[in-house]
């Protein structure tokens, strides 16, 4: 199987309209980060088909505006069948607006990273349907809600990264296989729940200790 791994960047020594005359089909990896420096949204980047499902604002600079607004990723996707997409990269941005639930069609991906961005909405609970995902990024976002309950079978997760959406509430979903998990940052929200024993020696391991509310490994549960 043919595959082609695309690093996107915006700036005068690399300009993605020499990558999308390649083929988009064979594309598993479309890393757009970080881009603060966009001063140019080209429209071709909206006619990567098949496993292309990017489509951000267009935005083309003036005199009146000295930088970019808020891009977005509309609903719906354009994913006819996501095949082969194994990474989606576009932390570091600035995107707005909900993350679509049509996330949910790459079944291949194993990596998803939207961190650092303005995403407002909550976690689409469709994000269980990507049974291979290994990365969820989301951390520094304005993600609100609680999370899904679905994500308890994200069995093969090694990153759940949360931090910094301090309006996410609710109960802590971990997936209910937690062997692979490396990685759980979920300081700075307000989810609560007992982290379980199983994880309190994993490689990173980020939560505000709040008795009571978000507790376990070495924050006490008790009232003291």
């Amino acid at each position: 199987e043919r595959s082609l791994q695309v690093r996107i960047c915006f700036s005068m020594l690399c300009h993605p309209k020499m990558l999308l005359n390649k083929s988009s089909s064979s594309i598993h990896t479309i890393d757009l980060s970080p881009t603060f420096f966009i001063l140019y949204v080209p429209p071709e980047l909206g006619l990567l088909s098949g496993d292309g499902i990017w489509r951000p604002k267009p935005w083309a600079p003036s005199s009146s505006e000295g930088s970019p607004p808020p891009g977005w990723i509309p609903t719906p996707v354009p994913v006819p069948d996501g095949r082969g997409l194994r990474l989606l990269d576009l932390q570091d941005n600035i995107f707005a607006g909900s993350i679509p639930s049509e996330l949910g069609n790459l079944q291949q991906l194993t990596s998803l990273r939207l961190g650092k961005n303005h995403f407002s909405s909550s976690i689409p609970s469709d994000i269980a349907n990507l049974k291979y995902l290994e990365h969820l990024a989301l951390e520094h976002n304005d993600l609100t809600g609680t999370m899904p309950t679905e994500m308890a079978f994200l069995f093969n997760l090694t990153e759940l990264d949360l931090s910094g959406n301090a309006n996410l509430e609710g109960e802590l979903i971990l997936p209910r296989v937690t062997t692979r998990l490396a990685t759980l940052a979920i300081s700075g929200t307000s989810l609560s729940g007992t982290i379980p024993g199983s994880i309190c020696d994993i490689a990173r391991l980020e939560f505000d200790c709040q008795p009571g509310v978000l507790c376990g490994c070495d924050c006490p549960c008790g009232d003291s």
